[in-house]
């Protein structure tokens, strides 16, 4: 028997209780013919029984005859004083012989009983009606919650925006206004623009689209039938039948339409939530769910809002003790401190520069929500020249006066409810901080400064992977298992445990005022510690819910979730935690995530040396006020030895013995004993196979998104998991461990491509282009080794991949493995670039003059005077033209930059440089030491006035031109001002064609070559490790001429795409050979020629078929080996076929 039941509140301390049952069936099974125990459905003072009892009597149902059930079930409701509503009509139609019944019964309470009305209504499609119960109540109801109001997206004139904008600021008379004055002018005037040219709209539900005039004609036509359905019982099965077909078919068809329209949709975060709807995650957070919160039942969508801000609002309150006043007191001198005068460019204190701005608008996202102020990205990324330079103005005044306004400082939280938690636990709900979009742009701007500085000086430690360039939670992992994997090796064997650590709520925990001081201590510049003392002081959030707003409350201590600076704030302050971490102990940590572990032969030692970091960790905690919990933290054994796998390390935090955990998770990786990784690979091939559906609802063979568009779903959502720190622990697996993996991968391949599931393995993988799970493996594996050997010892990556442990088990590990993998790449990655981890300071100027569009008409004399003419007009005296060459694209590089003066079209020649590239190198890397090389003569030269850069690369300059940090640590700053300027290759322009000829000499000088940056490795390494040569016949054959291109730009119908795929890998229906596979009972010869085998093979060359392949294909018989190179002609043949 199954039970629901659910408490709905009439009054402030009125409630009712309603109690769901069903009851299955009476079965023929002895053990089956229990009668249930009624009694567990409770004697409710005020409440409603009610549901599918499958019990007859004649005080519920007249019509069938009483039995044990409901003989039992009627002296249950008599003893607990509960009256029967139903009122003798039929509940059931048996649609087998048409006899009504009633197995449903509503049971009240004596209080409620006079209240009810009882009454069933129309069929929804079941062979019981619904019912319908109403109660005559006074009833407490809360408003209902309307839609949302948000700014239009579509249809905007933004140009309209900012020209009242632009109007409005131009209009402005000078004033002396605060601080806090002049950013809400400036917030009011943008507010009033998007009132006036945007304006708000409410957020829909859609109807039900497949609901069609047809499909309801049919459910009245069967409504009216069921009620004579003894005398029209035939009709009214006929009347179901024909319902359920065309909902069936509306539904299919409405979800097509949906489908289709998503493909075509421009705004990808629309697909991508509709993808995410269908994985499962909550889109909503349970409006009519009471929360409960104590003692208390809320149920009102303000009181539910207000007790969350309480909530939120006292994890930042602290006891303080005496001896933390000594802290306060440090702070408070600091922030005494004298600020420098403005103007200062000493370590971070230049002005804010109008290229940082631009740069931190052009990497916000554009669907970002907007804080209290409302103000949207979209609006920010619209402004004209005078609203930014007075936003820009705003900023430079707040960083160096340390002056926050306090809307920038006020958030709403929004609860969001954790997927597969309860609505009425205020804990099961995550809280998400929208706060001011300005001022996340001035964060973003301080952070980048500020990230600079900390990698310059050291200011965290490489021990912390998170928040971090160059650093990834895949790094830690890496270091963590090779590490057990070497003590495992050594002989003796060493023994790792691992403590794995969990703070309580770190960042709302974080103490402001040892926030303060740990950043002087560190040496961080006085203006950014007095700007995040101004940031964190006095910050308002109220709790938005379910259309209430909360009370404002104050949060005291911790940083701003969804701030941009709050992630590196949390960085200093929980760095120095590295301090007391000693030998033979070791730490590991991304972000809040913190790991200890010890190796050593003895394990009780390796458990010693754990416990006195962990007890150092918790005083670390006492001091900085950090809460490590206990319950969340574990501890973890590692060990080959078979006689210590019941043995369980003995590892408390001050006294609270943690937890012992055969399997860990750390950062997403399930570890074990003897890291065979087991767990972790049930988990990826479940989680992988699941999204299968996902994948299934997207495509069918005849309707769906296509090919390209799938397989971007499939490496996001399932390839991504199978390959997400994959150096960590792929090296380790077994080959049968491989073949799981390789399973999962194929069965989502199969929905990709459409094809059978006896399709060759080998044809799946060409269809798709995807390469095999160990070759993925290889590569992904080889990748993090050449990245370890550019990057600097102390990186956790590279001491990975430079430990000296000889291998002695059987089980493989990451540095072994590639040991193997080398001698592919080897002699083409070497001499290695280290990667640059230094970045320029981001104040610094940098030409941002790039021109890359020039109007040109068709190539020819006109397009190249046109050109030269365009390089005359340019503000320079000396124009220098750089080029780069690399053989194919990819090896062989060299570079040149020929510096001239005088008419471009009869240029005087000053000087000619040329640099031999890297072996294995591209275009881009090349040109890229072509521009280097400009600016280093001039550099060299001491220019000053205005210098031209011609190149032929858009790729660059458009780099050059989104301020892409890459490029510019490749290029040194120039002495003079730059003029960027595009020209077209290959179209006789002097300057530029004697470049071209000069770098291609470049290539054969004998200078030392190079070295080879990480992204050329990376090419080099996709190009040499490859699955093995097709060892399938007709699968090499059939896809030798493949052209991915021309059949996306070809083929745009799903069916197609599906058929072709089916056609080329020969297990295709349309073929008896293949049919015969599938069922022995077909015959396999050709149905038109009588061949004894009706294969691809055969197709293509049968008699009978001749003519046809002459009027489609141009040829009476068609190489297995060119179907490929006319996908369309193929497709038409088939369709074709008789």
């Amino acid at each position: 028997m199954e039970i629901q039941t659910v408490d709905i509140q009439i009054s402030t301390a009125n409630w009712i209780t309603i109690t769901n049952v069903y009851a299955p069936p009476v079965r023929t099974c002895v053990e089956d013919r229990q009668l249930p125990d009624w009694n567990h459905l409770g004697t409710p003072s005020q409440g409603i029984i009610l549901g599918d009892f499958n019990s007859h009597s004649p005080a519920w149902d007249p019509i069938q005859p009483q039995d044990e059930r409901g003989s039992t079930l009627l002296d249950w409701s008599i003893d607990t004083q509960l009256e029967i509503l139903n009122d003798g009509s039929p509940t059931r139609v048996n649609k087998a012989t048409g006899g009504e019944s009633s197995p449903d019964v509503s049971f009240a309470s004596s209080k409620l009983a006079s209240k009810c009305t009882w009454q069933v209504s129309d069929d929804l499609g079941s062979d019981h009606t619904p019912i319908v119960i109403r109660l005559d109540l006074k009833v407490r109801t809360l408003p209902k919650a309307q839609s949302r109001l948000i700014w239009r997206k579509q249809g905007v004139d933004w140009n309209a925006f900012q020209t009242v904008v632009e109007d409005k600021f131009k209009a402005l008379h000078k004033e002396h206004l605060t601080f806090d004055a002049r950013a809400k002018r400036f917030n009011d005037i943008v507010m009033q623009a998007a009132n006036l040219c945007i304006g708000k709209v409410r957020t829909s539900h859609r109807p039900r689209p497949w609901l069609t005039p047809e499909l309801k004609a049919a459910i009245k036509l069967r409504n009216r039938l069921r009620r004579s359905v003894g005398e029209n019982r035939e009709d009214w099965l006929s009347a179901c039948a024909n319902v359920h077909k065309i909902a069936r078919a509306t539904k299919e068809a409405a979800w097509r339409d949906t489908i289709t329209d998503l493909e075509k949709e421009p705004n990808s975060n629309k697909a991508w939530k509709f993808i995410r709807s269908l994985n499962g995650t909550p889109d909503s957070n349970c409006p009519n769910e009471a929360l409960q919160v104590g003692n208390k039942v809320l149920t009102d969508p303000r009181d539910k809002a207000n007790a969350f801000a309480k909530q939120y609002a006292s994890v930042s309150r602290y006891h303080i003790s005496h001896s933390d006043r000594a802290t306060i007191r440090e702070a408070k001198a600091i922030l005494r401190l004298p600020l420098p005068l403005p103007g200062s460019t000493h370590d971070g204190y230049a002005a804010i520069t109008e290229q940082e701005l631009d740069s931190a608008i052009q990497h916000q996202r554009a669907n970002g929500a907007a804080g209290a102020d409302e103000v949207t990205p979209r609006f920010i990324k619209a402004l004209g020249p005078l609203a930014r330079a007075e936003l820009l103005s705003l900023f430079n005044w707040s960083f160096q006066h340390a002056a926050v306004a306090q809307s920038w400082r006020t958030a709403i939280i929004i609860p969001l409810l954790k997927a597969g938690k309860s609505a009425r636990d205020i804990a099961a709900f995550r809280p998400i901080s929208l706060t001011s979009c300005i001022v996340k742009l001035l964060e973003r701007i301080l952070v980048t400064r500020l990230h600079h500085l900390a990698e310059r000086h050291g200011w965290i430690s490489p021990n912390q992977a998170g928040f971090r360039a160059n650093y990834s939670c895949e790094d830690q992992l890496l270091r963590v298992t090779q590490d057990i994997s070497d003590g495992m090796n050594l002989k003796p064997s060493e023994r790792t445990i691992i403590a794995l650590l969990d703070f309580c709520k770190a960042f709302d925990k974080v103490w402001r005022e040892r926030l303060i001081t740990v950043m002087a201590r560190k040496r961080v510049p006085l203006v950014f510690i007095k700007w995040t003392a101004a940031f964190l002081r006095h910050r308002i959030a109220r709790v938005q819910l379910h259309g209430a707003r909360s009370s404002p409350v104050i949060m005291r201590q911790g940083l701003p979730q969804g701030s941009v600076i709050a992630p590196f704030l949390f960085l200093i302050f929980i760095d120095t935690v590295n301090d007391v971490v000693n030998p033979p102990a070791e730490i590991s940590m991304y972000a809040d995530d913190i790991a200890l572990r010890a190796r050593h032969r003895n394990k009780l030692e390796a458990q010693r040396a754990v416990q006195r970091a962990l007890d150092n960790v918790a005083r670390w905690s006492n001091e900085h006020k950090m809460v490590l919990n206990p319950d969340k933290s574990e501890a973890a054994f590692f060990s080959t030895d078979t006689s210590e796998a019941a043995w369980s390390p003995a590892i408390s935090i001050e006294g609270r013995n943690l937890r012992h955990n055969p399997t860990p998770r750390l950062l997403g990786l399930t570890l074990d004993r003897t890291l065979s990784f087991r767990s972790h690979l049930e988990h990826v091939c479940n989680r992988t196979t699941s999204r299968c559906r996902l994948l299934a609802c997207l495509a069918s063979k005849e309707w769906g998104w296509s090919k390209k568009l799938l397989l971007r779903i499939y490496r996001a959502m399932q390839l991504s998991i199978i390959n997400f720190a994959a150096p960590a622990w792929h090296p380790w697996l077994s080959e049968s461990a491989f073949q799981q993996l390789e399973r999962a991968q194929n069965a989502a391949l199969r929905i990709v491509t459409g094809q059978h599931r006896t399709t060759p393995v080998e044809a799946l993988r060409l269809e798709a282009g995807i390469c095999s799970v160990r070759t993925g493996s290889n590569v992904i594996c080889l990748t993090a080794f050449e990245r370890a050997q550019r990057l600097p010892d102390s990186h956790p990556c590279r001491i990975a991949a430079t430990g000296n442990t000889a291998h002695r088990l059987r089980r493989n590990s990451w540095r072994n493995h590639v040991t193997d993998l080398l001698p592919l790449i080897a002699s083409s990655v070497t001499p290695r670039a280290m990667i640059c981890t230094a970045r320029p300071p981001p104040w610094d100027p940098f030409s941002t003059d790039v021109r890359v569009d020039m109007a040109l008409p068709e190539p020819g004399p006109a397009r190249t005077a046109t050109a030269i003419d365009t390089i005359r007009h340019l503000p320079g005296l000396i124009t220098i033209y750089c080029d780069g060459s690399a053989s194919g694209g990819t090896t062989n590089g060299g570079a040149s930059a020929i510096v001239t003066t005088g008419d471009p079209a009869h240029p005087i020649i000053l000087a000619t440089l040329q640099q031999r590239g890297a072996p294995s190198t591209s275009s881009f890397e090349e040109e890229l030491r072509a521009a280097s090389l400009a600016i280093g003569w001039i550099n060299q030269a001491a220019l000053t006035a205005a210098t031209n850069i011609c190149s032929d690369s858009q790729s660059m300059l458009r780099a050059l031109a989104s301020g892409n940090p890459r490029i510019r640590s490749a290029l040194p700053t120039a002495s003079a001002e730059i003029t960027w300027q595009w020209v077209p290759g290959h179209q006789n322009i002097p300057g530029n064609e004697l470049a071209d000829q000069a770098a291609k000499e470049a290539t054969t000088l004998v200078s030392p070559a190079s070295q080879i940056s990480i992204h050329s490795a990376k090419n080099v390494i996709r190009r040499s490790v490859l699955d093995p040569p097709i060892r399938h016949e007709r699968t090499r054959h059939a896809y030798r001429l493949l052209n991915r291109q021309l059949e996306e730009d070809s083929i745009t119908n799903r069916a197609d795409a599906v058929l072709l795929a089916r056609l080329r890998s020969g297990h295709c229906t349309l073929f008896n050979a293949y049919r015969s596979i599938v069922d022995p009972a077909v015959d396999p010869a050709c149905h038109r020629c009588g061949h004894p085998c009706d294969d691809l093979e055969h197709w293509l060359d049968c008699p009978a078929l001749a003519g046809t392949r002459l009027r489609l294909l141009g040829g009476p018989t068609t190489d297995i080996s060119s179907i490929s190179a006319d996908p369309l002609g193929l497709i038409a043949l088939a369709r074709h076929c008789p």
